[in-house]
């Protein structure tokens, strides 16, 4: 359902960057043009599998390829929860800095889950799903909210 809410957000885009892409779940379910990103070979051939459509690039999310003002879209699941605060901050700068202005991010992962063992990991990153969204609304991004049950929240921003 997260990656669903994430797609149908970024519909209207042409050109999407899948940040942290893992196995191009996400990536491989647009009808566009999309390149999917992410630091671990093994994932991206997975992907490549997947999504024969998916341009796939080794990368880090901390310092994106690309140039400036690039993409209409940038979707990310379940991959920014495993950052520590200041690097999460990085991949926003980062994120805005690739998007084109009026271009979208979509970032699907954990909200206020129950489950003991993702809640203690989400702590050890110091994840909090609402400190994503002041960091978005810090870097000038319109924000909407998705919560998908308690578990899951999607964070849509709109470059300003």
């Amino acid at each position: 359902i997260v990656i669903d809410v994430v797609k149908d957000n970024l519909s209207d885009a042409s050109l999407i960057l899948d940040l942290c892409s893992g196995t191009g779940a996400c990536g491989s379910k647009f009808n566009c043009s999309v390149i999917a990103l992410d630091h671990s070979l093994n994932m991206l051939k997975t992907a490549g599998k997947i999504g024969r459509r998916l341009k796939c690039v080794v990368g880090d999310a901390l310092n994106l390829p690309f140039k400036n003002s690039v993409f209409d879209g940038v979707a990310m699941t379940f991959a920014i929860h495993g950052m520590f605060p200041e690097e999460r901050k990085r991949c926003i700068y980062e994120i805005r800095r690739v998007l084109k202005d009026g271009g979208k991010v979509a970032i699907g992962d954990h909200g206020d889950t129950k489950d003991v063992l993702i809640s203690a990991h989400l702590k050890s990153f110091n994840y909090d799903y609402r400190d994503v969204i002041k960091d978005l609304k810090s870097s000038k991004f319109r924000v909407k909210v998705y919560s998908i049950s308690e578990e899951y929240v999607v964070m849509v921003g709109k470059k300003l």
